[in-house]
C-alpha cells in the first residue's frame, strides 16, 4: 500500500499491524520524483492536482469528498516503476487498485513493464473537471485499450448541486429535507473503472488461470467458463493438465447452473480456489 498523507498512513499502519503480507509506504507515487503540494479535501481525500474551486464549491457528493479545505502540505513523491522495483522489491503486479484523485493515469503509464502481467485494474477516472490538469476519461480508456485491456464496468459517483458557502446545509436549509432524497438526481463527477485483459492475452496456462481467477472474483463466471473452454489446447500436453482443466470446467459449469450463495464474492473466491487449485498444483508439479 502507498499512502503519502501522514494521518491516513498512521491509520493504515495500525489497521494492518498484525498482517504479515502487507507493506505500507509513506510516500506518493507519480511519474516524477520530488516534493510536491498535496491538496486536502473535506474528508480524507487528497490530490497532487490543484482543485478547481468553481466545480468543487458548487457540488456536494454523497461521500462529501473532493472539496478543498485549503490545507496543503509537502509530501515526497517517487516515480512509480523505479520505486516499486528498488524499494518495494516488486517484480510483477497481478492486480492494481488506484484512487489518487487525478494521478492514476500518470502512475499507470510510468509502471512500464511491471504492467505486462497485470490481469485486472480498478482505477478512479474523472468525469468532470474537479482538478486542474487532470486527464479525461477518454485518455484512460485509450490507454487501457492500447495496453490490451477491455472495460467491464463503471461505478459512478454523483454529486448534487449546491451553493457556497453553505455547501452541506444548502439542501436542508432551503427545502427542509435531510440527506439526499431519491427525487434529487446528482451529476456524475467520477467513476471507478474495472478493466480486464482481453482473452487473447491469456496464451499460457498460468495466464489463463490468473485471468479466470480475476473473472470469478468479480462475478464474471461466464467469462471464466468461456475462457477455459477456448483454452483447451493449452492443457492437452499432459494427462494431469487435461484432467485438471476438465474438472475446473465442470465445476464452473455446475456453479453457473446452481442457485446458491456461491453467487456472492466470497463464494466465488471459494470456488475458484478449489476449481483452479488443481491447475496450480499441476503447474507446480511440472516445474518441480
Amino acid at each position: 500500500m502507498i499512502e503519502p498523507g501522514q494521518e491516513r498512513f498512521a491509520e493504515l499502519k495500525e489497521k494492518y499491524r498484525d498482517a504479515k503480507n502487507v507493506e505500507i509506504y509513506d510516500v506518493g507515487l507519480w511519474d516524477k520524483d520530488g516534493s510536491f503540494d498535496l491538496h486536502f479535501c473535506d474528508t480524507r481525500g487528497a490530490s497532487l492536482f490543484k482543485p478547481d474551486l468553481e466545480v468543487c464549491q458548487n457540488y456536494v457528493d454523497e461521500h462529501i469528498d473532493g472539496h478543498p479545505t485549503g490545507k496543503v502540505c509537502q509530501v515526497e513523491v517517487r516515480k512509480a516503476e523505479p520505486f516499486l522495483r528498488s524499494v518495494a522489491k516488486v517484480e510483477g503486479i497481478d492486480f492494481i487498485k488506484l484512487d489518487t484523485q487525478g494521478c492514476e493515469l500518470d502512475i499507470l503509464k510510468d509502471l512500464g513493464p511491471l504492467l505486462d502481467e497485470t490481469v485486472s485494474v480498478i482505477t478512479e477516472s474523472p468525469l468532470s473537471a474537479r482538478y486542474h490538469g487532470q486527464p479525461s476519461i477518454s485518455e484512460y480508456l485509450d490507454f487501457f485499450v492500447g495496453k490490451g485491456f477491455e472495460l467491464f464496468d463503471i461505478t459512478l459517483n454523483k454529486a448534487l448541486r449546491t451553493r457556497a458557502p453553505r455547501r452541506f446545509d444548502f439542501i436542508r436549509d432551503t427545502f427542509g429535507v435531510h440527506g439526499y432524497p431519491a427525487n434529487l438526481k446528482g451529476r456524475v463527477m467520477d467513476g471507478d473503472l474495472l478493466v480486464f485483459r482481453k482473452p487473447g492475452w491469456a496464451d499460457t496456462p498460468k495466464r489463463v488461470k490468473s485471468l479466470a481467477f480475476a473473472y470469478c472474483l468479480y462475478g464474471y463466471h461466464l467469462e471464466a467458463y468461456c475462457l477455459l473452454l477456448d483454452s483447451k489446447a493449452l492443457f492437452q500436453a499432459h494427462e494431469r493438465e487435461r484432467a485438471a482443466w476438465e474438472t475446473s470446467l465442470k465445476m464452473l459449469a455446475d456453479h453457473i447452473a446452481a442457485s446458491s450463495p456461491f453467487y456472492h464474492r466470497s463464494g466465488a473466491l471459494y470456488f475458484v480456489k478449489r476449481a483452479l487449485g488443481r491447475l496450480q498444483r499441476t503447474f507446480l508439479t511440472r516445474q518441480g
